[in-house]
C-alpha cells in the first residue's frame, strides 16, 4: 500500500496523540562518555531545544572532546534517553540538528522511543564541504523504538476539526524531513522505508530496531557489538550483498549461484585478503571486490566495491584499506564509523542486535 493511502487512518489516530502532553522535562547536561559529550535524559518538552543549543555552545567554548573523530570534523554528539514527549519541540530539535550538525547516540542501557526516535534519526556530521551524512549510533544494548502518533481518545477534546488540521500540519513536518535526501537520495533524516513501516503500524504497536538488516537499511550505525573473531568467505559475500542491498537497493540473491560460500576462515597474506565475487543480487548480475585487513590491533576491517551492470569495473588499490586503518582506524570503529565499511556488514541481516552484546 502506498504511503499516501495510509494517511487518512493515521491522521485520525494522530488527532489523539498530538493533543496530549508529557509530564516532567528533560535534563540536558555535559558528559564525558565514549560516544557523546552531551546527554538528554527525560521527556522532550518545549524549551529543550534551547537547552541543547546552550549545551552545544558550552561544549564548543570549553573545547570538550567531540567523541567523534577527524573524519566527521569534530561534530558534537548527544546521547538520548527519552520516552518521547512534545512533537513540536522534537521537530524544532530535528531542525536544529540539521543546521548545527549534531550527531546522536543511544548508549547501552538507554532507550529512545516515540518522538525521541525521530530526533535520533536527525543526527548528522559534516562529510565534506557542506555535505552532511547521518551519524546516528545505536548501542546493541540500547533501545530504539518507533510508534505511530496514537494516544488516548479522551484527550482529543471536542474540536475534532481543529485537531485534525493540526495533525495534518504535524504529519507534514515528518514528511518534509522524509523528502529531504542527500547522497543519491538515500541519506535522509527519515528513510522512506522506515516511514512506511511506521505509518503501517496499528494503534498501540511499536517498531523496534532490533536487527542488523534494519540498522543497515536505515543508515543507523551499530556500536558496542561483539566483533567477529575470524573472517570467512561467507562473511565477505554478506558484506557485498548487504552493501548492494542497503546502498543500491538491489535485492539479495537467493542462492550462491556459482560462488559457493564457505565458513572456513580466509587466508591472509601480510594482513590482507582480497576476494572477487560474481552473480550477486536477485538478478545475479552484480559483482563485488571486497578487501579484508587484519590490523595490528587484532581487529578485522572490510571494504567492498560494488560493480553494477553496465558500469566500468572499479576497485580500490589493495593497500588503500590498510592505509585508512593505520591513519584513522581504531577510534572510528569505536564511534560507529570505520575505514571502508563497518565490520558489522559481515553479519546476516537477520542477526539480532541483542545477541551481539559482548
Amino acid at each position: 500500500m502506498a504511503w499516501h493511502a495510509r494517511l487518512p487512518a493515521l491522521l485520525a489516530l494522530a488527532i489523539q496523540f498530538f493533543t496530549t502532553s508529557s509530564i516532567g522535562a528533560a535534563e540536558v547536561e555535559l558528559v564525558d562518555r565514549p560516544y557523546c559529550n552531551i546527554r538528554l535524559d527525560g521527556p522532550i518538552e518545549p524549551g529543550d531545544v534551547r537547552k541543547i543549543e546552550s549545551a552545544v555552545d558550552q561544549s564548543l567554548s570549553e573545547n570538550l572532546p567531540a567523541r567523534t573523530n577527524d573524519r566527521i570534523n569534530g561534530s558534537t554528539s548527544i546521547c538520548l534517553n527519552s520516552q518521547g514527549g512534545n512533537f513540536d519541540e522534537a521537530v524544532r530539535i530535528i531542525d536544529y540538528f540539521g543546521s548545527s550538525v549534531v550527531g546522536t547516540t543511544i548508549d547501552a542501557g538507554d532507550s529512545c522511543t516515540a518522538v525521541c526516535a525521530f530526533v535520533f534519526m536527525a543526527g548528522r556530521y559534516m562529510f565534506y564541504h557542506g555535505i552532511t551524512h547521518p551519524i546516528r549510533r545505536l548501542h546493541v544494548a540500547g533501545t530504539l523504538s518507533f510508534h505511530p502518533p496514537v494516544g488516548n481518545a479522551h484527550t482529543a477534546g471536542t474540536d475534532l476539526e481543529s485537531a485534525y488540521t493540526e495533525s495534518v500540519r504535524k504529519m507534514a513536518a515528518l514528511l518534509r524531513h522524509a523528502s529531504q535526501a542527500e547522497f543519491f537520495g538515500r541519506r535522509s533524516v527519515l528513510p522512506r522505508t522506515l516511514l512506511l513501516d511506521v505509518l503501517g503500524l496499528e494503534a498501540g504497536a511499536f517498531l523496534d530496531v532490533e536487527t542488523v538488516g534494519q540498522a543497515g537499511e536505515w543508515d543507523i550505525a551499530i556500536i558496542g557489538f561483539r566483533e567477529p573473531a575470524t573472517i570467512t568467505q561467507a562473511m565477505l559475500r554478506r558484506a557485498c550483498s548487504n552493501k548492494a542491498m542497503w546502498n543500491n537497493q538491489i535485492p539479495p540473491e537467493t542462492e550462491a549461484a556459482g560462488n559457493p560460500d564457505t565458513e572456513a576462515p580466509v587466508e591472509f597474506s601480510n594482513g590482507r585478503h582480497r576476494a572477487r565475487l560474481e552473480k550477486l543480487g536477485a538478478a545475479q548480475n552484480v559483482s563485488c571486490v571486497v578487501d579484508a585487513f587484519y590490523a595490528s590491533d587484532s581487529r578485522y576491517y572490510v571494504d567492498a566495491s560494488i560493480n553494477l551492470p553496465g558500469e566500468k569495473p572499479y576497485e580500490f588499490d589493495p593497500g588503500c584499506l590498510e592505509e585508512q586503518v593505520r591513519d584513522n582506524g581504531g577510534e572510528q570503529t569505536r564511534v560507529g564509523l570505520s575505514p571502508g565499511d563497518p565490520i558489522w556488514h559481515v553479519f546476516e541481516p537477520t542477526q539480532k542486535l541483542a545477541d551481539l552484546v559482548p
